[in-house]
């Protein structure tokens, strides 16, 4: 009797699982309607009614790490954890539909637009935005599996060859907004910010590192120069404890181009108003990356394997984090977490404190 029992709650437990999974499925399909408006296209961009319905323990499910498999259902648990949590952490915003207007649309320069596949993708740079865009352009036909570019040749061929969501006007955004299937990878983000440094400020590196040391070494030091007189830009040796406070400063205004590098998930991909179908981490990069190409490009991913990194940091090696965060103070970590919040709690990751 007591086996019985067991079996048929298991049994329930099991049903309850995979309803909940289709439900999650089901409203995240829902909510990205186009609602009827005279004057500005309308995109559902908090889908409050999904954040109130979905249990808290969801966001609780297992993210394995890389080494594990994790098949198409698997990935569905996994997707529907990390939703969830997106979710949950984007719940304090309570309006329930939004005027996509040609501001909103203006800072969307992060969302690349795929139409052929009816896919939107957000980058976040020292996110393996650099294996991504190779692969779009793969895909596209604009290059082939095998042929050697560089780093700056592909950010710079991308570019050209495919346009980001805020060149289109407000209708035409808003229509791919609701009917394009849109995903976005993340990261640790302290492992992020190790990778930004080591590879823009730290050292030179290539000419890219030295323009970066250049034009934002100064900044981040708090260094004027047109008060010091000084005609040409110099190198400044900017440490990482100088890196970390000038990012925590209240004051800081991420206002540059190539600040892209640290800004927030949140501000370059717009989490909490872009219904994002799938996100994918760095930490289970394999796996997610297979599954996207599988399931949302619908290729056949044997064919189009991640390549390595163009321009490895090495920030994801638990000794190195270890080493750089030894040297910040935890009235500083505090001021870095308050910034980088969201990109903590929205995406799972554990505080630094």
């Amino acid at each position: 009797m007591s086996q019985l029992r067991n079996n048929f709650v298991l049994l329930i437990m099991f049903t309850t699982s995979s309803v909940l999974i289709l439900y999650v499925n089901e409203q995240r399909r829902m909510v990205g309607t186009v609602q009827p408006e005279t004057d500005h296209p309308q995109y559902n961009l908090n889908a409050n009614q999904l954040r109130k319905e979905l249990p808290v323990h969801l966001a609780a499910n297992s993210d394995m790490s890389e080494s594990e498999s994790c098949d198409d259902k698997c990935q569905e648990r996994v997707q529907a954890g990390r939703l969830s949590q997106l979710s949950r952490v984007c719940g304090n915003d309570s309006s329930t539909v939004r005027t996509v207007d040609k501001k909103f649309i203006g800072s969307l320069n992060h969302i690349l637009v795929l139409d052929e596949f009816k896919v939107l993708f957000c980058y976040v740079p020292k996110v393996a935005c650099t294996n991504w865009k190779r692969a779009l352009l793969v895909l596209l036909g604009l290059l082939d599996q095998n042929e050697t570019i560089s780093h700056n040749d592909i950010h710079g061929y991308a570019r050209v060859k495919i346009p980001t969501l805020n060149k289109f006007d407000t209708s035409a955004a808003a229509s791919r907004l609701n009917d394009y299937k849109k995903f976005v990878f993340v990261r640790e983000p302290m492992t992020r910010l190790i990778s930004a440094y080591r590879d823009k400020l730290e050292k030179t590196k290539n000419r890219d590192s030295m323009h970066f040391r250049e034009n934002y070494s100064a900044k981040v030091l708090g260094i004027d120069l047109s008060k010091i007189g000084v005609k040409h830009r110099p190198e400044f040796n900017a440490t990482f404890y100088d890196f970390i406070s000038y990012l925590g400063n209240p004051k800081t205004r991420f206002d540059n181009w190539g600040e892209e590098h640290w800004r927030t998930v949140e501000d370059l991909c717009k989490p909490c108003q872009v219904q994002y179908d799938f996100i994918g981490r760095v930490e289970t990069l394999e796996r997610d990356y297979e599954y996207v190409i599988k399931n949302i490009f619908r290729y056949d991913p044997s064919r189009l394997r991640i390549h390595g990194s163009t321009n490895p940091t090495n920030s994801s090696r638990q000794s190195l984090v270890e080493e750089y965060l030894a040297e910040i103070p935890a009235k500083r970590m505090m001021a870095l977490y308050e910034k980088f919040k969201f990109d903590f709690d929205g995406f799972g990751y554990r505080s630094p404190l």
